[in-house]
């Protein structure tokens, strides 16, 4: 299992602040334009993933919200 690291740069340490997993390569990841608590990744298995980050601050991992299937190829 792969795992795209969300780090918060503003609190100037490297600790990650929330893990978002994955069955393969992660191609992408982009943070919704208006919500810097919504990212869409894409990946190897040809699959869009949307999660949130606003969690309880105990949770390590953000919350799928939605995949997006049926792409012809991969999404970068």
């Amino acid at each position: 299992m792969l795992c795209l690291r969300v780090i918060n740069v503003e609190n100037r340490n490297k600790e990650t602040y929330k893990l978002l997993p994955h069955p393969t390569f992660i191609y992408s990841a982009k943070f919704h334009p208006n919500s810097q608590e919504i990212i869409c990744t894409s990946c190897y298995d040809k699959v869009i993933r949307i999660w949130t980050i606003k969690t309880k601050k105990s949770q390590k991992s953000g919350q799928l919200l939605q995949e997006l299937n049926g792409h012809q190829g991969y999404i970068n």
